[in-house]
């Protein structure tokens, strides 16, 4: 099991205190991540969308009050490969594509769609005209599925408009695209086709701690059901606040059969238009080269605090994760760890 690196400069690092809940998080069914999808669909008009603005992901939160639900844990399906090769190339393919997109790029961005850009259903100069307005956006990617010879990659996305008089609203798209293997492209992988409808809305941050507690919660129900789009795109600009490429990340949790987690009490202060929040955590993981690992550390979190950016919400933004055992650990141990920041006493 390998984590991102945690090299990154640390900000907002508060006291820790052990805060009771447990998340006891294995491999489950991905239907509980599917919940964060239909949320958006409420009311989701027929529109489609052409090819569309990027930057981070945005997760939804839960009620103001609710306690993180701990999940069931459920075995593996001994079918399932850590990450399916067919579906690296696809997923890499959307990430390159916003990327180039975000970098203003659009050529590169263009040439991803197939018959050299045209299957977009735009000219390029169309194509550049479409993001002229759009000042940010944030993507979160789903667990691709595959039809006929080609792959559907899963997104939901958010993004920022400019307006006259200097005004800003986010719009809301969900949906997905179609990807085809394709001897020209950088990645083996080209856009044949997008079938995204606006619509939805995201919830109000009410509770910042148990935001911050929910995102930490669906990264690792991600992990566990090896859908490593959503995982990665839960870390900031696109994924690469890992430090890792998304073929290294989903490479990293290769052997990884189940993983654990429990968080101290997440502290949360802002600063220059942003707020920080620092999450203490121990995480047990089993392998099936190297049986448990024991880790321990933190996270930070950071999202927008001005409207309307701030409804991309948490993302993962840097972790400081050490090895501190190699057998799976008591309840004692977890706790001491927590109240004495990692050290054993």
């Amino acid at each position: 099991m390998v984590y991102p690196d945690s090299s990154h400069i640390r900000r907002g690092l508060l006291s820790r205190r052990h805060e009771g809940s447990t998340y006891v998080i294995m491999m489950i069914h991905r239907t509980l991540l599917l919940t964060i999808a239909v949320a958006l669909l409420i009311g989701c008009s027929s529109a489609t969308l052409s090819p569309t603005p990027t930057i981070a992901p945005a997760v939804p939160s839960p009620s103001p009050d609710a306690a993180p639900p701990v999940l069931t844990p459920v075995a593996p399906a001994p079918s399932q490969s850590p990450a399916a090769p067919e579906t690296l190339g696809p997923v890499e393919t959307i990430l390159a594509y916003y990327n180039a997109i975000s970098q203003h790029e659009y050529d590169q961005a263009y040439a991803l769609w197939a018959d050299q850009g045209a299957a977009s259903g735009q000219t390029l100069e169309q194509f550049q005209q479409g993001y002229a307005d759009t000042a940010g956006i944030n993507i979160q990617l789903d667990q691709p599925n595959t039809e006929g010879d080609g792959v559907n990659v899963p997104i939901r996305l958010i993004a920022v408009q400019n307006l006259a008089n200097n005004e800003q609203r986010a719009q809301y798209f969900t949906g997905s695209y179609h990807l085809t293997p394709s001897s020209t492209s950088t990645t083996g992988w080209e856009i044949a086709s997008a079938s995204i409808a606006e619509g939805g809305s995201s919830a109000p941050i009410e509770n910042e701690v148990n935001a911050v507690r929910f995102v930490l919660n669906t990264y690792y129900t991600a992990i566990n059901n090896r859908n490593y789009p959503l995982a990665y795109t839960l870390w900031d600009t696109l994924g690469t606040a890992s430090g890792q490429s998304y073929a290294e990340f989903a490479q990293g949790y290769a052997a990884t059969t189940q993983v654990s987690i429990e968080l101290g009490e997440p502290t949360v202060e802002g600063a220059a238009g942003s707020l920080y929040a620092d999450v203490p955590i121990v995480i047990w993981a089993n392998s099936s080269d190297q049986g448990w690992q024991v880790f321990c550390g933190s996270y930070a979190l950071r999202r927008a605090n001005v409207p309307p950016f701030d409804q991309f919400g948490w993302h993962l933004d840097s972790a400081t994760i050490n090895q501190i055992a190699s057998a799976e650990p008591s309840r004692e141990q977890i706790s001491s760890w927590l109240d004495n920041g990692c050290s054993a006493s």
